[in-house]
């Protein structure tokens, strides 16, 4: 448990080194990636007013982040979807096909390989 402690104390430390996650994105994945299977982290910000999310930052790890600015409005079922996977705390995984199908849509398209 100290491991995830200290990861969790490194995260923090990185992303309130700068302003914009942006400038933290990639170096945050680079140190989740050291504990858990991660490639990508990708940062959305949810829209309720509008049923939307917009990708704010995607880092790789060992590579740059990007600002995507990709914005996905949703449908009123793929909005309650979202909403019950958000008080489920489960983790989406891209290789969890029974997820994916409810929520794949709702990734941004460079993720999905829709782009």
């Amino acid at each position: 448990m100290q491991r995830f402690r200290d990861l969790l104390l490194d995260v923090w430390r990185e992303a309130c080194r700068h302003i914009e996650i942006l400038e933290s994105t990639g170096n945050i994945a680079d140190l989740l990636a050291k504990e858990l299977p991660l490639e990508t982290l990708i940062v959305r910000r949810f829209d309720p007013a509008h049923s939307a999310i917009e990708t704010v930052a995607i880092g790789g790890v060992n590579h740059a982040a990007a600002g995507m600015g990709a914005r996905t409005v949703c449908t009123p079922a793929q909005w309650r979807k979202l909403a019950s996977w958000l008080k489920s705390k489960e983790v989406l995984q891209r290789h969890a096909r029974e997820h994916l199908s409810e929520l794949g849509a709702l990734l941004p398209g460079e993720i999905t390989g829709e782009a």
